[in-house]
């Protein structure tokens, strides 16, 4: 959760996401075309298919994740300077204008956020009514605390006439 977006996230945004496939799809073929135009050229008669050009975008798209080394998600990262960037232009925000940044982010649990924020509230006006009411009693920590000070003191004590930095008490 330290990176907010980085090589790793935006490649498998671009080969998975629905909404970015296809542009990637019609980019690749396009190349695909000319790489089999070149290739095939006195192999062949003719060109390739539209179906032939379709599956092997479609594989090389699928197979694509397996051949993506990390070594270039930190080429990507250092290159593009994400972190930097994005640290820059968010610090550099107003706070009406980040929360606008924000709020759709949250927007779809908002309602989640409203009822547990609103749960959480009446629990804690229960509890204060309780004890400005005295329903509630709480016991003073005092005594506790006393009780603990004591025997830490009483151990630490112990330990330092152990190793011969205290005297015990003269007879």
């Amino acid at each position: 959760a330290s990176k907010i977006i980085n090589s790793q996230q935006i490649w498998s945004s671009i080969l998975t996401d629905p909404s970015t496939t296809p542009a990637l799809a019609s980019i690749l073929s396009k190349h695909v075309r000319s790489l089999l135009n070149i290739v095939s050229l006195g192999l062949f008669q003719g060109i390739p298919t539209d179906n032939t050009i379709q599956q092997i975008t479609s594989q090389t798209i699928k197979q694509l994740p397996h051949y993506l080394p990390s070594g270039l998600h930190q080429y990507v990262d250092k290159t593009l300077g994400l972190e930097h960037t994005l640290r820059v232009k968010m610090e550099a925000m107003s706070p009406a204008k980040f929360e606008r940044v924000l709020h759709p982010i949250f927007e779809e649990d908002e309602l989640t956020l409203i009822l547990a924020g609103g749960a959480l509230g009446f629990i804690a006006g229960l509890i204060q009514q309780g004890l400005e009411t005295g329903a509630i009693k709480l016991q003073s920590p005092l005594p506790r605390i006393r009780k603990t000070w004591s025997a830490l003191q009483k151990l630490c004590k112990a330990a330092l006439k152990k190793i011969g930095l205290q005297q015990g008490p003269s007879s």
